[in-house]
């Protein structure tokens, strides 16, 4: 061997221990496979990323990571069709624990154009697919609230009209009544006019609460005594066959109009007692939750960055359907049965949360 070709040597040599050390200290997981699916190399990316040592795997099926255990026999003729194509699926760990990967595999050929191997890189996409995720949840809450914005604009306008026509309905009806004795036979009449007149008040007077258009009287409260306060109240709404518990984190504060409180924690309880049957756990508990500003994806409604306190109401009751879930907050929507219930009660509690500058969470299962 003459200077000339040890020079060349020596030069390949050094491309080689570059190249080996680029692939070595990559992130992205590297296997070379032959034509029968053997692994004649992984880097210890690729081999970490699914449990085991690089020298581990030399020899192994190179479908050891597949998800399915109904393996056909390794065809060439379908890696070929992978050919330098992106694609995304599911790889098993040592101890079976499935990961989503990204794969790219191409194919090394010799001096004939003969496939010799098959070079596939392996991408661990579990945070990116997690991201995604919680991105898409994100995007439906934003639907989610745009469309209850839609709603309570709509239902505040047509409450503040339908409200001053009831302000000259009821109104007139109270002078009526005034004018007339007990005896008359339309007083009786009457009296039933203005019990359905206060009726739809009330009504209109929950609308405004949903469009966020009533006056409140907000200030410092201890959270956990405005809850301690409606306990006795709450127990009688839901009955004696249901328990009540509640567990509190010790000195709570918001800002709030306890009246407002007292009402989201009343329709909740009805809400549950209208869902367990015979008998059941009704549990209230408070307590503290700091959303930092890296966290806010995924978070209730896009909350701001801050310290909340939190009022987690569960129960044992039956489970909702998603639909039915995506739907909960609407005014005058109810799964109950006709004259069971105004399908106010929920609209009422959202109104009130986001008009205190809250957000609320649905889980059901």
């Amino acid at each position: 061997m003459n200077d000339s070709e040890k020079t060349t040597l020596l030069n390949k040599e050094e491309e080689y221990l570059q190249l080996k050390k680029a692939v070595e200290t990559m992130k992205l997981g590297v296997t070379i496979s032959n034509t029968k699916g053997e692994i004649l190399y992984t880097n210890p990316a690729d081999a970490h990323m699914h449990g085991w040592e690089p020298d581990e795997l030399i020899g192994k099926d190179v479908r050891i990571f597949a998800t399915t255990k109904k393996l056909q026999p390794w065809k060439m003729d379908q890696v070929m069709k992978w050919k330098g194509m992106t694609r995304e699926s599911n790889n098993i760990t040592r101890n079976e624990e499935s990961f989503p990967v990204r794969l790219i595999s191409d194919i090394v050929r010799n001096a004939e154009g003969f496939p010799i191997a098959v070079v596939t890189i392996c991408e661990d996409i579990t945070e990116s697919k997690k991201l995604e995720q919680e991105l898409k949840e994100s995007e439906e809450k934003l639907r989610q609230t745009q469309k209850m914005e839609t709603i309570g604009r709509l239902a505040g306008g047509v409450a503040h009209d339908f409200n001053n026509l009831l302000t000259a309905i009821n109104g007139r009806c109270d002078l009526l009544l005034r004018k007339l004795n007990k005896s008359d036979p339309i007083y009786g009449e009457l009296k039933e006019i203005r019990k359905a007149g206060g009726r739809a008040a009330s009504l209109t007077k929950q609308l405004l609460t949903f469009s966020r258009q009533q006056i409140i009287e907000p200030r410092i409260l201890n959270l956990n005594k405005v809850i301690e306060d409606v306990r006795e109240m709450l127990q009688r709404l839901i009955g004696e066959d249901i328990i009540l518990n509640t567990e509190f984190e010790d000195n709570l504060f918001i800002k709030a109009d306890s009246n407002q409180i007292d009402q989201i924690l009343m329709n909740l309880a009805v809400n549950s007692r209208d869902a367990i049957h015979n008998g059941g756990k009704l549990t209230i508990k408070t307590y503290s939750y700091t959303i930092h500003e890296d966290e806010i994806i995924g978070h209730v409604e896009s909350l701001s960055p801050g310290n909340y306190a939190v009022i987690d109401v569960t129960d044992t009751g039956s489970g909702m359907s998603k639909d039915t879930i995506s739907r909960i907050f609407e005014p005058f929507f109810t799964t109950k049965k006709v004259g069971k219930g105004t399908g106010l009660g929920l609209a009422t509690v959202y109104g009130i949360i986001k008009q205190s500058n809250g957000g609320i969470e649905v889980d059901s299962q």
